[in-house]
């Protein structure tokens, strides 16, 4: 069973939608992902489920690549393969619900950065 394209929690509004800022949260939640495990998660997240050359191509990498890092998540439980109806070798790639919760609380734990607006402000002003 997979997650069909679904909204990030509240806290990555918080991020801007800023990627870098995402794929640090995720980076710093631990378990020794690489990032190109954390990039696929990430864009599974936002991008909801496809395929492996999509995936691929999005990250601009080299499918082979790609195809290690899925084994390695689907081992870990972080993603889920389907089959589609066409055979031929080609299935679908999505968060499972594992992931998903990994991406989300990895986002819920991230400090929110502040606005523009709030950091001018906050300039000069010491920390408590």
């Amino acid at each position: 069973m997979f997650n069909r394209r679904l909204p990030l929690p509240d806290a990555a509004s918080g991020l801007g939608g800023n990627p870098a800022v995402m794929l640090a949260a995720l980076r710093s939640s631990g378990n020794g992902m690489t990032m190109v495990q954390v990039r696929t998660l990430l864009t599974l997240a936002t991008d909801g489920p496809q395929t492996l050359s999509s995936v691929a191509e999005h990250l601009h990498l080299h499918e082979s690549t790609i195809d290690a890092t899925l084994c390695e998540l689907v081992a870990r439980g972080f993603v889920v393969q389907i089959p589609t109806a066409s055979g031929a070798g080609v299935s679908i790639v999505a968060l499972s619900i594992g992931g998903r919760r990994r991406v989300d609380d990895a986002i819920r734990r991230h400090p929110r950065p502040p606005a523009p607006r709030q950091a001018s402000t906050l300039q000069g002003v010491p920390p408590e």
